[in-house]
C-alpha cells in the first residue's frame, strides 16, 4: 500500500498536488477552499427544498378521501415499474 501512495505522490505522501499538477508543501499557508458556481446553486436548491413540507397534506386527504369512498383505484403497472426504478438506483 505504502508503494502506491509514494507512486501516487511522489515520494512524500505528505505534499499535495495543486493546480496543474504542481506539487505543494502542506501546511504554512493554511487550508483554502473554493467552490464551483455549480455547487453554490445545488446549496441555494437544497436550502429551498428543506423549507418545503415533508408531507404534502393536501394530497393525503385527498387520497385518504378517495380510499375511503371506494374510488381510489392506483395503476398498479406504474407503481410496479416505479418499484423496479427506485431498487435499481439504490443498487438492490
Amino acid at each position: 500500500m505504502i508503494d502506491r501512495i509514494d507512486r501516487i505522490y511522489g515520494g512524500n505522501p505528505m505534499e499535495r498536488k495543486g493546480r496543474g499538477g504542481r506539487v505543494r508543501p502542506s501546511g504554512g499557508g493554511g487550508d483554502q477552499l473554493e467552490v464551483s458556481p455549480f455547487a453554490r446553486e445545488l446549496s441555494d436548491a437544497l436550502k429551498e427544498m428543506q423549507k418545503l413540507p415533508d408531507v404534502r397534506s393536501d394530497k393525503v386527504e385527498e387520497i385518504r378521501s378517495r380510499i375511503e369512498a371506494g374510488t381510489y383505484r392506483p395503476d398498479l403497472d406504474l407503481v410496479a415499474e416505479r418499484l423496479v426504478r427506485a431498487g435499481i438506483r439504490k443498487g438492490v
